[in-house]
Parts: structure tokens; sequence; C-alpha cells
């Protein structure tokens, strides 16, 4: 358990002290099939430590009673436990060669408050690409969905609900060197909380649908 360092440079304030430990463990595998499949596996933890915050005494201009005001400490811990797995590589489907990108991520909490409120419990990430055999086209989708978000800690009071948003892309090679791509994101314009924050500030609202085109050259 990590020592608080708590300090009081004047009878009337003292200062907190924050310690977090992040660990992570990351392995690949690449299969002969040209697929590669990663895992990470994480252990986050936070302790907080809060000696008296503030502390005043007066007398009140009314009644000429001694008027004390304390904010307690406290101390709180948090520990989060996560995995994350990714998987790529290509398929053949309906005589059609494909690559595709799998990703999955899973956070458990235990003790204490939830270690973070603005990020979404599950998460889940599709990406594919369809390329026909020697053709110049390339067509790519791709999905993310989130689970709900709670940004205050407290139900009900500002929440984000779960979310799926879908994008595109359709490129052609004129050479090996340039290519052009158009590129589709939020192809439904679903609206959600792409940040949940407290309940006046940091409550930020997902990008609109949004089109672009980009051209790339190689020299």
């Amino acid at each position: 358990m990590p020592t608080p360092r708590s300090t009081n440079p004047t009878p009337s304030w003292a200062t907190y002290d924050t310690q977090m430990t992040t660990f992570g463990l990351e392995g690949a595998h690449y299969l002969s099939n040209g697929w590669t499949l990663k895992a990470l596996v994480g252990h986050s933890q936070s302790d907080w430590y809060l000696n008296d915050a503030y502390r005043s005494t007066g007398v009140d201009p009314d009644t000429g009673n001694i008027d004390r005001y304390t904010r307690r400490g406290w101390d709180d811990e948090s520990r989060r436990k996560s995995l994350d797995i990714f998987a790529t590589g290509p398929f053949a489907l309906l005589g059609i060669d494909h690559e595709a990108t799998l990703g999955f991520n899973y956070e458990r909490y235990r003790g204490g408050e939830q270690f973070s409120l603005f990020e979404p419990k599950h998460s889940l990430k599709l990406y594919g690409t369809y390329r026909p055999g020697g053709s110049p086209w390339r067509i790519s989708t791709g999905m993310i969905a989130n689970s709900a978000i709670d940004g205050t800690g407290e139900e009900g009071v500002r929440e984000g609900s779960g979310y799926a948003i879908f994008n595109a892309q359709l490129g052609y090679e004129f050479t090996s060197n340039t290519s052009v791509a158009l590129a589709v994101n939020n192809l439904t314009d679903r609206r959600y909380y792409a940040r949940i924050g407290g309940l006046n500030s940091y409550n930020t609202y997902s990008d609109p649908r949004s089109v672009a085109v980009s051209l790339r050259a190689r020299f």
C-alpha cells in the first residue's frame, strides 16, 4: 500500500497525494496462414489520499457564535483489469480474397469507485477490406461498438448509451505509387456522446457523418 504524502503549508490548508500504478503484458502469435493474433493484459491501480482539505474558524456576525468548518479527510482505491484481443489476416469467401481485422476489449473493476468514468466497459472493433484479384479497386468497411458510459459515477445523472458506428472507404490505385480514396465516416449519422463529463463540463457530442477524399503519391 503506498504511503500518503500530505503537507500542511498553513493551518487552514492541506495538500493531497494521488498514486497510480499500471502494468501491461503483450504477446503476439503469427500463424502459417498469414493471420496474426495479439493479446494485451493490463492491470491498473489508483490510490487517493486526502488530508483535511480545508479548515476555517470565524465568528458569526448575527449570533456572535464561533463557527468552525472542516472538510474531513478520506482515502479510496480502485483497481482495473483489462484484456484486449486482436486478430488480423486474409481469408477467402466465395472465391474472393479478403483481409479482416477483429478486436475486442474487456474491462473489470474491483473495489472502490470505477477506475475511469470516461471509458466504456466493453468495446468491439471490426474492419474488413475487399479487393478483387487483379483489380485496382479496394472496398473497406468498419464498425466500432461501445457499451454505455457513466460520466458522474451516479446512475441516471449523466449517462451515455451504448452505440455502434459504421465507416466505409472506396479506393482506386492508378499505379503502385499513386492512389485515391473516398471515405465516409459515421454512415448512419449516429449521434452519441463521444465523451461524458460532469453536469456542466466535458460532455461532447460525436462528429456527424463526414466525407473525405484523399490522394496519395510516392516519389
